[in-house]
């Protein structure tokens, strides 16, 4: 079982970044280096992107009960878990339309953002600041790494 949540944390992973890269080279009027890949969830084919921000999102939450049991680690799972949560809340509730996408959208940002945005961004916020944190911790937490391993570890 745990090499079961393991696989599906490196598949999610790869997935995610996939399907976004597909997603947003066929569509028309997106700009990767200009509108962030939530953007894609907008729009007629916007199902591909927020299935692609729940599925990932299940499977991160997987992957972290999996690497708390394979690597008997606290932290690094503990951060990993918010990271899956936030991609599903960032999924449910999408970005606002701006900065000309979709195509026919104002360019700019809008002076006021829907609660839906404000949601997305705040789980945003949750996302980065987990997966950097998950990243720390696990570091930390490698054979050979820092000294601060034993600290890390369950009792």
């Amino acid at each position: 079982m745990t090499s079961s949540l393991l696989v599906g944390g490196v598949v999610g992973s790869a997935l995610f970044i996939v399907t976004f890269l597909i997603d947003g080279a066929t569509r028309p009027g997106y700009r990767p280096l200009y509108h962030p890949v939530s953007a894609l969830a907008l729009g007629s084919r916007g199902w591909v992107q927020t299935s692609n921000f729940i599925l990932t999102g299940l499977l991160m939450i997987a992957a972290a009960a999996g690497t708390r049991e394979a690597l008997d680690l606290v932290f690094g799972p503990a951060f990993l878990a918010p990271f899956g949560v936030g991609l599903i809340v960032s999924g449910l509730f999408p970005m606002d339309p701006m900065r000309g996408y979709p195509p026919g959208t104002e360019p700019g940002t809008p002076a006021v953002l829907s609660r839906s945005h404000k949601v997305h961004d705040a789980f945003g916020f949750v996302v980065f600041a987990s997966l950097a944190a998950a990243a720390i911790a696990f570091g930390l937490a490698l054979k050979g790494g820092w000294r601060l391993t034993p600290l890390l570890r369950r009792s």
